[in-house]
């Protein structure tokens, strides 16, 4: 236990310094999503591209802020597993800082790809009701690739 000291205190270390700066900034409703900070990946992406998408005023300050989002997540992920490496004589070895660093930063980057569209949608979804609007739709597409698929047999049926 005692060697997994330092894997707690940071992965618990940037919950509490989010949580400050948050509660600094006065956005108490925002608390909740201070615990994902130290999530693995995807979660913890997916985390840091809602924050991105909320506080920029440019897209100067968005280009930046993304950069800044891309080197924190690498090093957290980096140090993250490093920090929770077996070190026992059954492990694999451990790969360098270096090559932990670059496969972080392509993980990182593919995921943020990946998930800011979804991000986006949770926005839209949350700042408009648009709920009624999804349980429509999604049943609506369901049974319309249904009923293309009926009528392309019953067409090839009817030959």
């Amino acid at each position: 236990m005692r060697k997994r000291v330092p894997l707690i205190t940071l992965t618990t270390g940037t919950v509490v310094l989010e949580t400050i700066v948050i509660w600094t900034v006065g956005a108490q409703s925002s608390l909740a999503l201070a615990p994902q900070v130290s999530a693995p990946a995807p979660y913890g992406v997916f985390h840091d591209i809602r924050w991105l998408l909320v506080y920029h005023e440019s897209w100067l300050g968005f280009v930046l802020e993304l950069i800044a989002l891309l080197l924190f997540r690498t090093a957290l992920t980096t140090a993250l597993v490093v920090l929770a490496w077996p070190d026992d004589r059954h492990a694999s070895p451990r790969p360098s800082w270096r090559d932990l660093a670059r496969r972080s930063a392509v993980a990182t980057g593919i995921g943020a790809v990946a998930l800011l569209p979804f991000a986006v949608l949770l926005f839209a979804m949350a700042v408009v009701s648009l709920s009624w609007l999804f349980f429509v739709a999604v049943p609506v597409l369901v049974m319309r690739r249904r009923a293309v698929r009926l009528a392309r047999s019953c067409s090839r049926s009817e030959r």
